[in-house]
């Protein structure tokens, strides 16, 4: 793709020390990878930050959203957010909290639940990091939090995991809080297992989130799967200042956009991290389905959802629904906040 993830400088604040250089990580895979795992995490950059000792800073991605005027109606309780990524367990002193461990599970080729990788991590941080006033703030702090691990310590998995673990989800009985799926990985060709779960999943009443691709614009559709199945809520990206991410792929399938550049949150080993991709306008999106979701019993189902954030989307890029950034951005002030 060309240009840079990262266009816009974002404000300097005193409580937040850059570490080093952003890294791209994440590279397309080698053949030989690529005919045992058909998911991944497509290419994205990390740079990593210190936050000052007893400092809590929310990141501009939440700020753009306008979490906080949210929470002083909801925080997004009585909701839980499935993870679907390269964590089964999150030891992140701003995740565990709120994580329910007791229904984490894990459907990589390896053993080990805990993210070696840092991605799922990240992911969490945004949707739902704890108020502990310290640290990153995600956009639904009250929300639960439910690590599944389908990608390994490489950033790569199975769609029969994936679809292993959708079912799981949809499967689970007399589970407390409103489900809700978010998918921060994608693939080029999409198999009828995923959109066969996702189909069951979504008419049983679960809500499912997606990325819509890190592979930039060429002026036609080119959305990654599971984004691309009909009715999953697909996610592009954008930058602080509402224009369409250069690396975000686009088309017909995206429904709103969301911030996806230079976000900080969690970290693998209790750090803090930014990371840009549409992996990360997802889990913003699963946050404000949460604090949407709290306050809106009236919105049961999957395509309620979709209809009703739309309505309420804040236009972008061009007049009325556009392929790079759909209905627009889910301020949450365009929904009774």
């Amino acid at each position: 793709m060309s240009g840079s993830p990262f266009p816009i400088p974002l404000p300097a604040s005193p409580l937040v020390k850059n570490i080093g250089t952003p890294n791209t990580i994440g590279t397309p895979l080698n053949p030989a990878i690529t005919r045992k795992y058909d998911v991944h995490l497509q290419p994205y950059q990390v740079q990593r930050v210190e936050i000052a000792k007893n400092s809590q800073v929310t990141d501009w991605g939440a700020n753009y959203l306008k979490a906080k005027q949210a929470h002083l109606k909801t925080r997004g309780e009585s909701n839980a957010i499935f993870i679907l990524d390269t964590a089964g367990r999150f030891d992140h002193p701003d995740l565990q909290k709120n994580s329910l461990q007791n229904y984490a599970q894990n459907f990589t080729d390896e053993k080990d639940f805990a993210d070696k990788h840092g991605h799922g991590t990240h992911c969490a941080g945004l949707a739902a990091a704890i108020d502990n006033q310290q640290g990153v703030l995600g956009m639904a702090p009250e929300a639960k939090l439910v690590p599944i691990k389908v990608l390994n310590s490489k950033g790569s998995g199975t769609w029969e995991g994936v679809a292993s673990a959708i079912e799981y989800v949809t499967n689970l009985k007399n589970f407390p809080y409103k489900k809700i799926i978010s998918l921060s990985l994608g693939g080029g060709k999409g198999d009828p297992l995923v959109e066969n779960a996702i189909k069951a999943a979504i008419a049983s009443g679960v809500f499912v989130v997606a990325a819509a691709g890190n592979n930039g614009w060429w002026g036609k559709s080119n959305v990654d799967y599971p984004g691309k199945y009909d009715n999953v809520l697909t996610i592009a990206s954008i930058g602080p200042q509402g224009k369409p991410s250069s690396f975000s792929s686009g088309g017909t399938q995206v429904d709103v956009a969301a911030p996806g550049e230079k976000n900080l949150s969690t970290g693998k080993g209790n750090t803090y991290v930014r990371m840009s991709g549409t992996s990360m306008a997802t889990p913003h999106v699963a946050g404000v389905i949460a604090l949407i979701l709290s306050t809106h019993p009236e919105i049961t189902n999957q395509l309620e959802l979709i209809e009703f954030l739309k309505k309420g989307a804040t236009d972008l890029h061009t007049d009325g629904n556009d392929l790079r950034t759909g209905a627009g951005a889910p301020v949450l002030t365009g929904y009774g906040f």
